[in-house]
C-alpha cells in the first residue's frame, strides 16, 4: 500500500496489526517506501508499529540510505540522521 501512496489503507492494515517489515521483489520492507516517497507521517506509524530502520534491501540500503539518496530530509531526521 505504501509503495503506490495507498496510505489510507495502509494505516488501517497497521491498525489491524499488519507487519512493518515484510520484504518485497527487491528486500523493500515499506520503511524503505515510505523512505523513498518522504511521507513523514507514514514513516512515523511505521516507526511506531515496530518497523524496523536497519533493515537493508537485496543491494544493502538501509531505509535511512535510501531517504538520503532522496533528498529526503525530514525522514533522514527521523530515522536519526
Amino acid at each position: 500500500m505504501v509503495r503506490w501512496g495507498q496510505f489510507k489503507q495502509a494505516f488501517w492494515m497497521l491498525e489491524h496489526g499488519a507487519d512493518a517489515n515484510i520484504a518485497y521483489q527487491l528486500g523493500w520492507t515499506s520503511m524503505h517506501q515510505a523512505a523513498s516517497r518522504g511521507n513523514e507521517k507514514m514513516m512515523k506509524a511505521l516507526l511506531m508499529a515496530d518497523g524496523d530502520p536497519t533493515l537493508k534491501d537485496r543491494t544493502g540500503n538501509t531505509p535511512f540510505q535510501v531517504a538520503r539518496s532522496r533528498n529526503n530530509h525530514k525522514i533522514v531526521e527521523l530515522l536519526g540522521g
